[in-house]
C-alpha cells in the first residue's frame, strides 16, 4: 500500500507527463480547439443580410417590412424549424407592433429596411 508521499508523487508524476504531452502537441491542439469553437458555417450576420435581401421590398407597408426583418433574424438566429412552431407569427406581429409604436427604433427599423431595399435595387440594375 501506497503511502500519501507517494500517491502525491505518482499523481505529480502523472501531471507532468500529460503536461509535457499537452505541451509538445500545442499547434494541433490549437487546430483541433479552433475546428471545434469556429466551424466553417456561414456566419449569421452573412445569412441575416441575404434574407433580408430576400424579403424586403419597397411595396410592402412599414409593419410588414419590420415583420419581415423580425423575422428573418429570428429564423436566423433559432433556424427554420422555428418558424413553424405554434404561435410564431403571433410573436412576430407583438414584437413588429412593439418596434412600430416606439418611434426610436421604427426609425432605425426603417432605415435598415430602406439599406437593404437600396442595395437590392443598386444590385438589379
Amino acid at each position: 500500500m501506497l503511502n500519501w508521499s507517494q500517491k502525491n508523487f505518482n499523481r505529480g508524476e502523472a501531471a507532468k507527463e500529460t503536461f509535457l504531452k499537452n505541451f509538445l502537441n500545442v499547434q494541433p491542439f490549437e487546430e483541433r480547439k479552433s475546428k471545434k469553437l469556429y466551424p466553417k458555417k456561414p456566419a449569421n450576420r452573412d445569412v441575416f443580410e441575404k434574407r433580408l435581401e430576400d424579403l424586403l421590398s419597397p411595396s410592402l407597408s412599414a409593419k410588414e417590412l419590420i415583420e419581415n426583418i423580425v423575422r428573418a433574424a429570428l429564423e436566423v438566429e433559432f433556424g427554420s424549424t422555428f418558424t413553424l412552431s405554434r404561435g410564431f407569427d403571433k410573436m412576430t406581429g407583438a414584437i413588429a407592433d412593439a418596434v412600430v409604436t416606439n418611434p426610436e427604433l421604427r426609425r432605425q427599423a426603417l432605415a435598415i429596411a430602406s439599406l437593404y431595399i437600396s442595395k437590392k435595387d443598386a444590385q438589379s440594375n
